[in-house]
């Protein structure tokens, strides 16, 4: 889906990247990911990433394979309760 003109906030993915390289007469502006937001932003779009996983699976699939993904905590966890 191509851009529209217009203000956006968001993680510069690959997919991202190569459609700013196709914009016509606009230049994007792109400014490095601040510490004090990088939860937060990083949050959003994994959790845009997850709900794209989930719902491209069979309906029926659905809820464990969610389960699952909510279960994982990543290749290291030293301390459980902040995982």
């Amino acid at each position: 889906m191509p851009l529209a003109p217009g203000l956006y906030e968001a993680i510069l993915t690959e997919a991202l990247a190569e459609q700013l390289q196709r914009l016509d007469r606009l230049t994007p502006s792109v400014e490095p990911l601040r510490a004090a937001e990088a939860a937060d932003r990083l949050a959003l779009h994994l959790g845009r990433v997850l709900q794209r996983t989930v719902a491209a699976r069979p309906s029926k699939e659905r809820v464990e394979y969610g389960v699952t993904l909510a279960r994982a905590r990543g290749p290291s966890c030293r301390n459980p309760q902040r995982c």
